[in-house]
């Protein structure tokens, strides 16, 4: 199990805030097109060679870090997991601090390409954490 280093985690989130205005496109992973919620944190988590094999839903992000016991701490650096409880997973995000996330949000399977993005304002953002008010369970992705 990897645990990402104070360096690591500021790396990702710099990169995270490079990705701010990327139209979300539901499926979307490829950092210059759009991207959804867990391949935004996917392309994230590969920067600092932390992304689990294979591409991952959220609720699969989930499991995996759950499975490997990582610390449920909610501060800068961990996964945040929304939806209607663990077993149903609908979103995530990055936890810039334990008041703000990045994420990739606003969409849905409609926004497929980024004129439907744009029309929904569905993007990568940076929001409250309790501007949702489903949070279910947090990561912390460091040592």
């Amino acid at each position: 199990m990897k645990k990402l280093t104070d360096l690591e985690i500021d790396t990702m989130l710099d990169y995270a805030t490079t990705l701010i205005g990327l139209p979300f496109i539901c499926g979307g992973q490829d950092p210059k097109r759009g991207v959804d919620c867990s391949g935004f944190v996917q392309v994230c988590l590969a920067k600092v060679g932390m992304d689990p094999k294979g591409d991952q839903t959220a609720q699969t992000l989930h499991h995996y870090f759950l499975e490997n016991k990582y610390p449920i701490i909610k501060k800068k650096g961990s996964i945040l997991f929304f939806g209607k409880h663990e077993n149903k997973i609908t979103h995530t995000a990055l936890a810039i601090d334990t008041n703000l996330m990045i994420e990739a949000g606003g969409g849905g399977p409609e926004c497929v390409n980024a004129m439907a993005a744009r029309i929904k304002k569905a993007k990568v953002r940076i929001k409250p954490i309790d501007s949702r008010s489903d949070l279910i369970s947090y990561f912390y992705l460091g040592v």
